[in-house]
């Protein structure tokens, strides 16, 4: 249960596989599979980190978890994880995951506001199109906040309109020292896409191989 006298609290995982439910966490509380084999998966859900402004100097997030299908994730914000203010994501692999459909342009499997993902593998993931009509911006959309020391491989943006970001699709925030490999994008940017509008992007000693 929650304290809040405590400035971060660590939830851990034995291993096993997690069937979740549509969350919103906006303490500072980690997520932690431990010595791993921890599989979180439910169709249709997402799991959402903020965390407290007042706890300026907690995380919250997640560390050494698998998030994976077996079908889709289909979150209204993103389509497994959303991240913003101080929240960080080190060491998860995504797996099969597919980005949150309802929004018109779909927005990610994992949606970058804010915060730190790291040391992460993004494999075999989709934003889809089912039916022909939306635009798909990116596996990782990022707004703001780092993406840091991750490989994203072997996903798909499919929009017909703007299937955009096979990798990353951005309009602010910086990537940092990562790999993309074997992506694809229905129109562009197989690896990293940037908003023409966008103003504050960065994009550091990264790797993009087709």
């Amino acid at each position: 249960c929650y304290d809040a006298n405590k400035a971060q609290q660590v939830v851990c995982f034995a291993p096993g596989e997690y069937n979740t439910s549509n969350t919103t966490i906006s303490r500072p509380i980690v997520f932690d599979g431990g010595l791993g084999n921890v599989r979180l998966y439910h169709p249709n859900s997402y799991i959402q980190f903020t965390c407290w402004n007042n706890f300026s100097n907690a995380r919250s997030g997640m560390r050494r978890l698998t998030f994976s299908g077996p079908t889709t994730w289909g979150g209204k914000n993103a389509g497994a994880v959303q991240v913003s203010n101080n929240a960080i994501i080190d060491n998860v692999v995504f797996s099969n995951a597919v980005a949150g459909i309802e929004h018109n342009p779909a927005q990610g499997v994992v949606r970058v506001k804010g915060g730190v993902i790291t040391n992460c593998l993004i494999t075999c993931c989709r934003s889809p199109n089912p039916s022909r009509d939306k635009n798909t911006y990116g596996i990782i959309n990022m707004t703001s906040g780092l993406l840091a020391n991750t490989r994203i491989t072997s996903c798909l943006s499919e929009g017909t309109t703007a299937g955009v970001g096979g990798a990353v699709y951005m309009t602010g925030g910086i990537v940092r020292n990562c790999l993309f490999d074997n992506n694809r994008a229905y129109t562009q940017g197989s690896g990293i896409y940037v908003n023409p509008t966008a103003s504050e992007c960065r994009i550091e000693n990264c790797t993009v191989v087709d």
